[in-house]
C-alpha cells in the first residue's frame, strides 16, 4: 500500500467520524455523534501527529491532508 492510498484509508476513516456529528442525509445510520471526538476523529488526529513525529508523513503531507477534507 502506498503512503497515498494509506492515507486514503484515513481520510475515509475521518469522514465518517466527521459525518456521525451531522444531520447529513450521507450519515450512516450505525454511526453515533460520540464518534465524532475520541472515538474516531481524535484518535486519528492522534495517529497522524505520531506519523509525523517518526517522519512517517511530513507536516507538509500532514497539512494538506486536513486542508482536503
Amino acid at each position: 500500500m502506498t503512503k497515498q492510498e494509506f492515507l486514503a484509508h484515513v481520510r475515509a476513516l475521518y469522514v465518517v467520524g466527521n459525518l456521525s456529528d451531522s444531520d447529513s442525509d450521507s450519515r450512516e445510520a450505525w454511526t453515533s455523534p460520540a464518534m465524532s471526538g475520541a472515538a474516531c476523529c481524535k484518535a486519528l488526529d492522534g495517529m497522524l501527529r505520531a506519523m509525523t513525529d517518526c517522519g512517517a508523513i511530513t507536516s507538509d503531507e500532514a497539512q494538506l491532508f486536513y486542508d482536503n477534507m
